[in-house]
């Protein structure tokens, strides 16, 4: 049986086993919030997007980089493909067309946020 504790320096989590996916997600309107376009609106931007992922509880997955464990369930990397997913989603609706192009190859959420950390 999985354990629910988690730990950042591992980067792999069981907190996935206590998410349920058929929960409704949080609804949040992106069109009020800035469209990533570099440097100069990076830190308003990251910080906003911080709050919306975390509303979203998608966090741990982009901000930590957390991955279901090795002996994790079915569903639990369903419910972590199901979040990074969501997360992946509202990300490509807030950054522009230049970044987007330059970032879309990588696979890892975590990785396409570099610097956005707690």
């Amino acid at each position: 049986m999985a354990s629910s504790s988690f730990s950042t320096s591992g980067k792999k989590s069981s907190i996935f086993a206590t998410r349920d996916i058929s929960e409704k997600a949080a609804t949040i309107k992106l069109d009020q919030l800035s469209v990533l376009k570099g440097q100069e609106n990076y830190h308003v931007w990251a910080a906003s997007m911080k709050l919306v992922w975390k509303a979203m509880k998608v966090s741990e997955i982009v901000i930590d980089g957390i991955t279901p464990e090795e002996d994790a369930t079915t569903k639990e990397h369903e419910v972590y493909e199901h979040l990074r997913d969501q997360a992946a989603a509202v990300y490509l609706q807030v950054v522009s067309a230049d970044i987007l192009e330059k970032i879309f190859k990588l696979e890892c959420l975590h990785k396409m946020c570099p610097g956005v950390s707690r």
